[in-house]
């Protein structure tokens, strides 16, 4: 197996349509990936270090307050000074960018509130006063988060009948009919046997993942899984190898050395062996090889789990995700995680699999003892969604559309900007990649202050020091016009502080269609 693939992979009768083929060999060819200069790491490196070593000064100095311990002395330090660095010495150099409130509905647009930063308390003012934005912030990826409609009709006349929540666990009172409903629906809508929801997507995670993966099991996880599975894996006590971002040669490498050399201290063989990974990486904007992976799991014989949160009613032409995607087989994904929160602009989250994999983890899982289940009064909210793809209106089709020549227009031209942006053609999640911490923030102000656009950063230590990225999110609400709109900021904002870092070759006097 290659990184890039091949046309070998066998996955049932579809495997040889050259549609398939071809729509394969474009979603390999589309992976974006630029690595920063010498000199930007250097750069990079050498600003943390002296603000480390400003930091130090400034302590020893008394110039910085530190946090003290009250009516605890002679106590060892609850926090040190790498605890204490970021909300310290660093996050308030740039807070005013970061945690804005906001007022209204995720849509296209969405109503943030006015704060004033007075850097010497380091606190933050709401002054009362907020203005309209352009949404690029929030996983509304099919565009329905709204406040009228028949959806949320049910919505309201749910919360009367109903109540808002169970106050009980699944186990206990929690599971009601509703419960029962949503989850039969979305097992039709993915075409898997059966489902069962839980109250919060990342808990989903954090909370099944031990009871299906256990001390004695091998994991293959990708470099780049989101913090709930890793610390899942963590919980579960298995042995947890880790492959190169969305790499298939490092992931044979992996599971070939993991089988020959079996169990450390020569415990023998393994007792089970998963590939654990996501569906769109929801920092790199990857859609993960999922032909390839399917066909090295066939071939070591090993379990896939996978998290779509972020690509289940996001690609796909019926909106079910990376499966739908690569028309791939259902039954090839083992096990198989989603949440209602981001494409379904709702709550919660579920595991879909086998009818044995659900019941087991009914009776199993500790966010089926633990935590409280899908709220009831968004429910018919979320049925409405799932409807809009198996009713026969095609609602939801049409909006996945939506979503994906919005993808690919603005990715198209950011890239004739000279922009560097990571991830595949078809991901909805746009990471814009400035390397420079400082240029993120000047960005992100400007954005907000001069052009009213909402949008999200994201700098180190939550990432690697030298990505500092923009992670734009596209909604199927969003228009060609405010597309343009953001567009043409983002090259105002270019010629004064430079942006385009890129140096793929691409043609800016092409014309891009919509």
């Amino acid at each position: 197996m290659t990184q890039n693939g091949s046309n070998r992979y066998k996955n049932g009768k579809i495997s040889d349509s050259k549609r398939v083929n071809d729509h394969y060999a474009k979603y390999l060819k589309s992976a974006r990936y630029e690595k920063p200069s010498f000199i930007q790491v250097c750069m990079m490196y050498l600003a943390i270090h002296l603000t480390v070593v400003l930091a130090l000064i400034k302590e020893k100095l008394s110039i910085v307050k530190v946090p003290v311990q009250k009516h605890r002395k002679d106590y060892s330090e609850l926090f040190n000074l790498a605890d204490r660095f970021v909300p310290t010495h660093f996050y308030p150099r740039f807070w005013d960018v970061f945690a804005r409130p906001t007022t209204n509905l995720p849509c296209d647009s969405t109503i943030v509130l006015e704060r004033k930063m007075d850097f010497n308390t380091k606190k933050a003012r709401v002054t009362g006063n907020s203005m309209r934005c352009l949404n690029l912030a929030s996983f509304n990826y099919l565009g329905v988060s709204q406040n009228e409609g028949p959806s949320i009709d049910a919505t309201e006349k749910s919360f009367y009948e109903n109540g808002l929540v169970t106050s009980s666990t699944l186990r206990e009172l929690g599971r009601t009919k509703l419960h029962v409903k949503l989850e039969k629906l979305t097992a039709q809508f993915l075409g898997a046997e059966a489902v069962l929801s839980f109250g919060m997507g990342f808990a989903t995670n954090t909370l099944n993942m031990p009871s299906i993966i256990t001390e004695g099991c091998l994991v293959a996880s990708d470099a780049k899984n989101h913090a709930s599975m890793i610390l899942g894996l963590r919980n579960s006590g298995a042995t947890v190898k880790v492959f190169k971002h969305n790499d298939m040669r490092s992931l044979e490498k992996v599971l070939k050395d993991g089988i020959c050399n079996g169990q450390p201290n020569g415990d023998g063989s393994w007792n089970k062996i998963f590939i654990v990974t996501e569906g769109i990486f929801s920092m790199e904007g990857t859609i993960v090889n999922l032909p390839e992976i399917i066909s090295l799991k066939k071939k070591y014989k090993a379990y896939l789990y996978i998290d779509e949160a972020h690509s289940i009613g996001a690609v796909g032409e019926n909106g079910r995700g990376v499966t739908d995607y690569f028309n791939c087989d259902p039954n090839d994904i083992d096990i198989w995680m989603g949440t209602y929160s981001k494409g379904f602009s709702s709550f919660g989250g579920f595991i879909a699999g086998s009818r044995k994999l659900i019941n087991f983890l009914r009776n199993n899982s500790q966010g089926a003892f633990y935590s409280s289940p899908v709220p009831l009064a968004v429910i018919p909210k979320i049925m409405h969604t799932l409807n809009s793809f198996l009713d026969g209106t095609r609602d939801g089709q049409r909006r996945v559309l939506q979503l994906k020549r919005n993808t690919n227009y603005l990715r198209s031209k950011l890239g004739q900007l000279g922009i560097v942006v990571y991830g595949h053609h078809d991901s909805p999640i746009v990471p814009m990649i400035f390397f420079c911490r400082t240029k993120l923030i000047v960005t992100l102000r400007t954005l907000l202050e001069k052009y009213k656009i909402a949008a999200v950063g994201v700098a180190y230590p939550a990432i690697d020091i030298y990505s500092s990225r923009l992670r734009i999110c596209l909604s199927a609400a969003h228009t060609k016009a405010q597309i343009d709109y953001f567009l043409n900021a983002i090259e105002e904002i270019s010629n004064h502080i430079r942006l385009d870092y890129s140096s793929h070759v691409v043609n800016k006097n092409e014309e891009i269609e919509y």
